[in-house]
């Protein structure tokens, strides 16, 4: 599955291609202390190329229509639309 960070700016919304919009990510929200120096750092997960994103089966059959007009494609295909800003 791709990744599921969904926030203010939405930049990445891919929660809901998977999910058919039915679960959503939380806000993420850091707290700051003056006693401890806060850490973090990236972790970058992706699925291998001929992987399908799309809703989930379940998700998206009998009485529960698409929400979305999105199409399953490759992952490969999806991360090139996506870096080039055309039409999911």
């Amino acid at each position: 599955m791709a990744p599921l960070a969904v926030g203010a700016t939405g930049l990445w919304g891919n929660g809901c291609r998977a999910s058919n919009g039915r679960y959503r990510s939380v806000l993420h929200r850091a707290t700051v202390s003056r006693e401890k120096t806060r850490m973090s750092w990236p972790v970058f997960v992706e699925p291998r190329r001929e992987y399908v994103v799309g809703p989930h089966p379940r998700l998206v059959a009998g009485e529960i229509p698409a929400k979305y007009d999105y199409k399953a494609k490759t992952f490969e295909n999806y991360r090139y639309c996506r870096i080039n800003k055309l039409p999911q």
